[in-house]
């Protein structure tokens, strides 16, 4: 899986013997992380998926969040509007792929930003309604 990730952006940083790096790419968030050893050139790496983005897909007044969540963890979905103000929040746990959707047929058209949190990663999505 780690040559599957293409690096869009990388940060990385060193302490002692440790190089960490953390890769995005359009589907998941990635770490990586180097041991070199002081004596010679023995290494060895380790790699972790950290996240898997979410899927927002908006078909006429309906949006539909989907998330592959490997570990089960909760994940809190929110609905605001242009002003960041919280119209809806959620809780969905308890299964490796969560949904939920939005029915926006009765609200005003604009702006609105999906906000999915799970395993300590934040995922922003406008949608145009």
């Amino acid at each position: 899986m780690l040559a599957a990730i293409t690096m869009m952006a990388a940060v990385a940083t060193a302490s002692a013997h440790d190089f960490h790096r953390n890769a995005e790419n359009g589907l998941a968030l990635a770490t990586t992380t180097t041991n070199y050893k002081a004596q010679g050139n023995l290494f060895t790496e380790t790699f972790r998926n950290d996240a898997v983005k979410p899927f927002v897909r908006v078909k006429n007044q309906l949006v539909s969040v989907n998330i592959l969540n490997l570990d089960a963890s909760a994940v809190k979905v929110s609905v605001l509007d242009k002003n960041l103000t919280v119209l809806h929040t959620e809780v969905l746990k308890g299964k490796k792929s969560l949904g939920t959707q939005f029915d926006f047929s009765n609200v005003k058209k604009g702006e609105y930003t999906i906000v999915v949190e799970y395993k300590n990663k934040k995922f922003f999505e406008t949608v145009k309604l």
